[in-house]
């Protein structure tokens, strides 16, 4: 869901070929079910991903997430 890079080229070129796509931790490794203390860096953290900069940037989507995920009663897996 934060690396959305194959919707572009390889999504269509698979589906034209009858391939199926099985996505690799479509939950960003647990960012996007907000599993990381943001206070108590986990190891995982200090990936250039998980910078200050890109984590202020990316937890607008943490928090779409969670927020629908809310409206429907789910949880955000």
């Amino acid at each position: 869901m934060m690396w959305r890079e194959p919707e572009d080229k390889l999504i269509p070129l698979l589906e034209e070929l009858g391939i199926g796509f099985v996505s690799f931790a479509p939950l960003c490794k647990g960012f996007l079910s907000d599993a990381y203390d943001k206070n108590g860096f986990h190891a995982k953290l200090n990936a250039p991903r998980f910078s200050e900069e890109a984590l202020k940037k990316n937890q607008v989507v943490v928090d779409l997430v969670n927020k629908i995920a809310k409206e429907k009663k789910a949880t955000v897996a």
